[in-house]
C-alpha cells in the first residue's frame, strides 16, 4: 500500500466521524469505538514520522488528536507506533469502517475524496452539547425497553395445540440436527486463532533489568570507532602494498652503483633447469611488508577488514524499532566484531615495527640462499630503510593497532553493560499470557498488565512560524521549477 494514500484515506474517515453528531456520540459511549478512532491518529503520526506523509502540504495528526480531547473531555496519548507497515495501519482503517457499518449502519459512500478538510471545522465540530448527548442517551434508552419488552414476549412460551405438536418436535430436531453439523465443521483452528498473543513479542515490552540513557550516544561513538578502525586499517594495507620492489632492482638500488656480492647467492635447491639461480635473476615483485612470502597483503584483505565495520556500523545506526534496540547492542555483532579485529590484529601485529619486518626478511634470505651472510644482509636493510618508507608503514600499522585496540575495548565494555534480561518481569509476562489464555477459553477479554510495557509518547506539537515559512518557500521553489521544466518542453 501506497503510505500517501493511506494517510489521505483515514483523514477522510475521521473527517466524517468527528462532524456526524450520531458517530461522536457513540465515540464518547462506545470504549471499542474510541479506542479505534485513537488508533488512527496513532496510525497518522507513526505515517508523518516514518513516511513523512502528509495531506494538502500539512500534518493532520495533531488537529484530530486535538479534536478527539476536546470531544471526550479528556487526556490521549498519541503516540508513534513500532513495527507497524502500511499494510497494517490499512487494516486498522478497514476494520474500523467495518466495524461501524455493522454497528451503525455507517456506509462507505459518505466519504467524499473530493470535499475540502479544513482544521478550523473539524475543531469547532469537535464538541457535542449536553443536549445533544441527552437527546441521544433517551433515544438509546428507548431501544433498550424496546428490546426488552420484546424479549419477554419470546421469553412465554406460547401454547401448543395437538394439530402441530409434532411439526414443532421435527422442527426442533431438524434444529439441532444443524447445530451439530456447524459445530462438526467449526475447524479447532479457529479457537487457536483467537488466542491472544503473548506480551513479550510486543515492541513495547522491555525486558531487561537497566535502560543506560547513555546508550544510544555510546552505541554512535562505537560505531565511529569502529568504521574509523577499518578505514585506517584498509588504507595502512593500501600504502604498505604500493610500497613493492624486486630483489635484485633493490640492491641494485641501494648499492650507490657499487657491486654487491648479494646479487651472487645462490637460490637454495637450484637445478640446471631452473631459469634462476642467484638473486640477481629474481624479478618477481614483493611487498615490503611480505617478508618475502609471496604477499599476505591483498584486495580482498580489505573485504575481509570491512565486513565487521559494516555490521557494527549498521547495529550501532540503524533507528531502532523498539526500546530493546536502542539501550543495548546485539550480542552477535560485538561478537562478531570483536573475532575480526583480533585476527587483524594478529595478522598486522608482526608488521608493527621495522625490527619485526628485518627479521622477517632476515628468515626469508636465510632460508632461501646457500650462501647467505648476515653482515651483506644488514647493509641491504640499511639500504632499504634509507630508500623505502618502511618507517612510514609501520607507522600507519601502529595507528591502525590503537583503533583496532579502542574498538575492542569498547565492545569488551560494552558485553559488560548491556542490559541484563529482567527475570522478574519475564516471569510476569508468562502469567499474564496465561490467564490471557484462560481469560479467552471462557469467552471473556482480557487486557494485559500496562506496567508490563513501555510507551515512548509522542508530544504533538505545532510547527513553528519559521519551519512553515521554509516549508513553503522550499515548495514555491519546487513548483516553479517543475512549472519552467514544463515550459521548456
Amino acid at each position: 500500500m501506497d503510505s500517501q494514500k493511506v494517510y489521505q484515506s483515514v483523514i477522510e474517515l475521521l473527517n466524517v466521524l468527528l462532524k456526524d453528531e450520531k458517530l461522536k456520540y457513540w465515540v464518547l459511549k462506545d470504549e471499542k469505538f474510541q479506542k479505534q478512532v485513537i488508533g488512527l491518529i496513532n496510525d497518522l503520526v507513526t505515517l508523518e514520522k516514518e513516511h513523512q506523509a502528509s495531506f494538502e502540504d500539512q500534518e493532520w495528526a495533531v488537529i484530530f488528536g486535538k479534536a478527539v480531547v476536546l470531544l471526550t473531555d479528556q487526556k490521549h496519548r498519541f503516540q508513534r507506533l513500532d513495527n507497524r507497515d502500511v499494510d497494517a495501519m490499512y487494516k486498522d482503517y478497514t476494520d474500523l469502517i467495518a466495524y461501524i457499518a455493522k454497528k451503525y449502519d455507517f456506509k462507505q459512500s459518505r466519504i467524499d475524496p473530493h470535499q475540502r478538510i479544513h482544521q478550523e471545522d473539524i475543531l469547532t465540530s469537535a464538541k457535542l452539547s449536553s443536549a445533544t448527548i441527552n437527546k441521544f442517551d433517551e433515544q438509546e434508552q428507548a431501544k433498550i425497553k424496546t428490546a426488552k419488552e420484546a424479549e419477554k414476549k419470546q421469553t412465554v412460551e406460547p401454547e401448543v395445540g395437538a394439530g402441530n405438536f409434532d411439526e414443532n418436535v421435527q422442527r426442533n430436531q431438524e434444529s439441532n440436527h444443524q447445530s451439530h453439523q456447524n459445530n462438526f465443521f467449526n475447524p479447532l483452528q479457529q479457537g487457536l486463532a483467537d488466542m491472544p498473543s503473548s506480551p513479550a513479542v510486543d515492541p513495547r515490552f522491555y525486558p531487561y533489568s537497566t535502560k543506560p540513557k547513555w546508550m544510544p550516544i555510546f552505541k554512535m561513538i562505537l560505531g565511529v570507532i569502529g568504521i574509523i578502525s577499518a578505514i585506517v586499517l584498509i588504507a595502512a594495507n593500501a600504502y604498505a602494498i604500493s610500497v613493492s620492489f624486486t630483489l635484485n632492482g633493490s640492491v641494485d638500488k641501494i648499492a650507490n652503483n657499487g657491486v654487491n656480492p648479494m646479487l651472487d647467492w645462490t637460490i637454495i635447491g637450484t637445478n640446471t633447469e631452473s631459469k634462476w639461480h642467484v638473486l640477481s635473476d629474481v624479478t618477481n615483485k614483493y611487498n615490503l611488508a611480505a617478508m618475502g612470502s609471496g604477499g599476505f597483503l591483498s584486495i580482498i584483505t580489505f573485504v575481509f577488514y570491512a565486513i565487521p565495520a559494516i555490521y557494527l556500523g549498521y547495529a550501532c545506526f540503524a533507528r531502532p524499532k523498539s526500546n530493546r534496540e536502542k539501550y543495548r547492542i546485539s550480542y552477535f555483532a560485538l561478537f562478531f566484531t570483536i573475532l575480526f579485529f583480533a585476527l587483524s590484529i594478529i595478522q598486522i601485529y608482526r608488521f608493527a615495527s621495522p625490527d619485526s619486518l628485518k627479521q622477517g626478511w632476515k628468515n626469508f634470505y636465510s632460508n632461501s640462499f646457500d650462501n647467505y651472510n648476515e653482515t651483506t644482509f644488514n647493509t641491504w636493510w640499511e639500504g632499504i630503510m634509507r630508500v623505502y618508507p618502511v618507517r612510514w608503514v609501520t607507522i600507519f600499522i601502529d595507528i591502525s593497532l590503537a583503533f583496532l585496540g579502542i574498538t575492542l575495548i569498547m565492545c569488551l565494555f560494552t558485553l559488560i553493560v548491556n542490559p541484563r534480561p529482567d527475570r522478574n518481569k519475564m516471569v510476569k509476562a508468562n502469567a499474564e499470557y496465561q490467564q490471557a489464555i484462560v481469560a479467552t477459553m471462557q469467552g471473556q477479554s482480557y487486557t494485559y498488565d500496562e506496567s508490563l510495557f513501555d510507551n515512548d509518547e509522542v508530544i504533538i506539537k505545532n510547527k513553528s512560524k519559521f519551519r512553515l515559512w521554509v516549508e513553503s518557500l522550499f515548495k514555491h521553489k519546487s513548483k516553479k521549477d517543475s512549472s519552467d521544466k514544463n515550459d521548456n518542453n
